[in-house]
Protein backbone atom coordinates (compact mmCIF):
# COMPACT_ATOMS: atom_id res chain seq x y z
CA UNK A 1 0.00 0.00 0.00
CA UNK A 2 2.90 2.54 0.98
CA UNK A 3 4.45 1.74 -2.51
CA UNK A 4 0.58 2.14 -4.35
CA UNK A 5 0.53 6.18 -2.62
CA UNK A 6 4.50 6.57 -3.32
CA UNK A 7 3.81 5.83 -6.98
CA UNK A 8 0.54 7.45 -7.04
CA UNK A 9 2.54 11.04 -5.50
CA UNK A 10 5.72 10.99 -7.72
CA UNK A 11 3.54 10.32 -10.82
CA UNK A 12 0.42 12.30 -10.48
CA UNK A 13 0.66 14.62 -7.61
CA UNK A 14 4.37 15.69 -7.35
CA UNK A 15 4.31 17.34 -11.54
CA UNK A 16 1.15 19.15 -10.21
CA UNK A 17 2.74 20.65 -7.42
CA UNK A 18 5.78 21.82 -8.94
CA UNK A 19 4.36 23.42 -11.81
CA UNK A 20 2.10 25.70 -10.25
CA UNK A 21 2.02 29.02 -12.21
CA UNK A 22 3.41 32.07 -10.90
CA UNK A 23 1.96 35.45 -11.11
CA UNK A 24 4.05 37.97 -13.47
CA UNK A 25 1.60 41.00 -12.71
CA UNK A 26 -1.34 42.32 -11.55
CA UNK A 27 -3.22 45.28 -11.51
CA UNK A 28 -6.70 46.70 -10.67
CA UNK A 29 -8.82 49.00 -12.96
CA UNK A 30 -12.00 50.79 -12.12
CA UNK A 31 -13.60 53.74 -10.97
CA UNK A 32 -15.88 54.67 -7.92
CA UNK A 33 -18.73 52.44 -9.09
CA UNK A 34 -19.54 49.56 -10.04
CA UNK A 35 -17.07 48.43 -13.07
CA UNK A 36 -17.34 44.53 -14.77
CA UNK A 37 -15.05 43.32 -16.80
CA UNK A 38 -16.82 40.80 -20.10
CA UNK A 39 -14.02 40.00 -22.40
CA UNK A 40 -10.30 40.35 -22.58
CA UNK A 41 -8.27 39.36 -25.30
CA UNK A 42 -4.13 39.75 -26.21
CA UNK A 43 -3.17 41.60 -29.07
CA UNK A 44 -0.57 41.43 -31.36
CA UNK A 45 2.07 44.01 -29.53
CA UNK A 46 1.63 41.27 -26.01
CA UNK A 47 -0.99 43.84 -24.24
CA UNK A 48 -4.74 43.21 -23.93
CA UNK A 49 -7.99 45.15 -24.84
CA UNK A 50 -10.52 44.55 -22.10
CA UNK A 51 -14.06 45.38 -22.41
CA UNK A 52 -17.20 45.73 -19.97
CA UNK A 53 -19.57 47.67 -18.69
CA UNK A 54 -19.22 50.88 -16.35
CA UNK A 55 -21.04 53.09 -13.78
CA UNK A 56 -18.28 55.04 -12.85
CA UNK A 57 -17.77 58.63 -13.90
CA UNK A 58 -13.95 59.59 -13.43
CA UNK A 59 -12.42 58.15 -10.67
CA UNK A 60 -9.63 55.86 -10.10
CA UNK A 61 -8.46 54.68 -13.20
CA UNK A 62 -11.00 56.36 -15.23
CA UNK A 63 -10.45 59.64 -16.95
CA UNK A 64 -13.74 59.82 -18.88
CA UNK A 65 -17.71 60.53 -17.08
CA UNK A 66 -20.26 58.30 -17.60
CA UNK A 67 -22.73 58.98 -20.30
CA UNK A 68 -25.65 57.16 -18.97
CA UNK A 69 -26.25 55.18 -16.28
CA UNK A 70 -24.18 52.04 -17.17
CA UNK A 71 -21.87 52.25 -20.71
CA UNK A 72 -19.57 50.35 -22.14
CA UNK A 73 -15.62 50.15 -21.57
CA UNK A 74 -13.05 49.73 -23.62
CA UNK A 75 -9.02 49.52 -22.05
CA UNK A 76 -6.11 48.48 -24.00
CA UNK A 77 -3.54 48.14 -21.91
CA UNK A 78 -0.09 47.07 -22.00
CA UNK A 79 2.01 43.55 -21.74
CA UNK A 80 2.38 44.52 -17.92
CA UNK A 81 -0.97 46.16 -16.88
CA UNK A 82 -0.51 50.09 -17.56
CA UNK A 83 -3.44 51.26 -19.33
CA UNK A 84 -2.29 52.98 -23.23
CA UNK A 85 -5.91 54.48 -23.99
CA UNK A 86 -9.71 53.60 -22.75
CA UNK A 87 -13.31 55.05 -24.33
CA UNK A 88 -16.31 54.92 -22.47
CA UNK A 89 -19.17 54.24 -24.97
CA UNK A 90 -22.71 55.09 -24.52
CA UNK A 91 -25.86 57.82 -23.92
CA UNK A 92 -28.37 58.88 -21.64
CA UNK A 93 -31.61 56.70 -21.13
CA UNK A 94 -35.06 57.97 -22.28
Amino acid sequence: MKKYLLILFSSFLMPILTNAQVIEWQNTIGGSSPDLLRSITQTADGGYILGGYSASDISGDKNENNNGLIDYWIVKIDSVGNIQWQNTIGGKWL
